[in-house]
């Protein structure tokens, strides 16, 4: 037996189906967060390699800024950690 045919054998046999449907939209919901999480976390990887090469090349800080999105705080790590 898994996980959700005992999670559901106090249902009634009518009242089984909505539950997984409820189950679905929460599985659904919580890859939609992991897979967002994931493509956040990439972006901010590129915005960070692309504001370091920026930073080396001497662009203004307030240019790359305005090309990031990143803030002077996040932008003054990368150039002490270079």
């Amino acid at each position: 037996m898994d996980m959700q045919e005992n999670s559901q054998e106090h249902f009634m046999e009518d009242e089984r189906w909505p539950f997984g449907e409820r189950q679905k939209i929460i599985w659904d919901y919580e890859n939609t967060i992991a897979t967002a999480k994931r493509n956040g976390r990439a972006e901010a990887l590129r915005r960070s390699a692309g504001a370091m090469s920026m930073l080396a090349d001497g662009l203004a800080i307030n240019k790359i800024m305005l090309y990031t999105g990143l803030t002077r705080v996040e932008i003054e790590k990368f150039g002490a950690a270079t």
